[in-house]
Parts: structure tokens; sequence; C-alpha cells
């Protein structure tokens, strides 16, 4: 009686499990579809998925950690889950190594001094009487800090 219960459990979880993953995808594939804006320039969707994850490669690593987690649970595919992780990991420590070279270096790319598209611009007109190089610098800082 309890093998028939085992079974039975193994089973209708996995048979849950498989039915989720078409509906993961499709509410995936919805979303990246929806929330699309066009960016300054047409690109391709790999470009901009691209561009984005290697600006913020944040949700790489976590998911190359959760992997390498998963690959040492006794019973899951070590070779696969560590060859995923580390295939995740890649770009971000050869980014990260470009990084610390150009660091190292003294040479820096400088900053974009340009709107993001879709963004308001906000105007603060001043009196003449309050001009002031303290007020424009606090003024200039407090602008990045919101960007």
């Amino acid at each position: 009686m309890s093998e028939a219960v085992h079974t039975y459990s193994v089973l209708s979880i996995g048979d849950g499990l498989c039915g989720q993953i078409p509906s993961l995808l499709i509410s995936l594939s919805a979303g990246i579809i929806v929330t699309r804006v066009p960016g300054e320039k047409r690109q391709n969707l790999a470009t901009e998925l691209s561009s984005q994850i290697a600006r913020q490669p944040q949700s790489l690593i976590l998911t190359a950690v959760v992997l390498m987690l998963l690959a040492l649970i006794p019973g899951f595919p070590f070779i696969t889950l560590a060859f995923f992780s580390a295939l995740l990991a890649l770009p971000i420590i050869l980014i990260r190594r470009k990084k610390s070279v150009v660091s190292a270096n003294g040479v820096e790319a400088p900053e974009k001094d340009s709107m993001v598209p879709g963004a308001c611009p906000l105007i603060l007109r001043l009196s003449p009487t309050l001009h002031s190089a303290d007020l424009i610098r606090d003024i200039d800082a407090m602008r990045w800090f919101f960007i």
C-alpha cells in the first residue's frame, strides 16, 4: 500500500510539473512581447536582451548560483547543472575582468548625459537672483540621483 501511495504521489507531482512548463513558457513569452519598448534604435530582441543582461548581470549570477546549488543535491544531474551554471557565470566573469582591467588602466568610459527614451524632461526655472554656483551644483547632483 505504501509503495502505491509513493508511486502515485511521484507521478501526480511529476504530471503537475509537466503541465505547468508550457504555461510558464507561454506567460514568459507574452510578458516579453507585451513589455517590449522601442529604444533609441531598432534592435532585434536578442540584442536588446543581451545588452540589458550585460548592464545588470545580477540575474545571471543568481541563476548560476541556484544551478550550482541544485547540482550539489544528490540525485540531480551534476554534470549538466554544473555546465549550465558555468555557462551562465562565464560572461559575468569576463565582463568583470574587462571592467577591472579598464579601471586599473585608469581609462573609464564617459557616462552618457542623455535622456532615456520615454522619459519626460523636468524643467526647473529659477529667478536670476537665485542663481549661484552652489545651487546649480546641488540641482545637478539631485538630477543624477534620481536617474
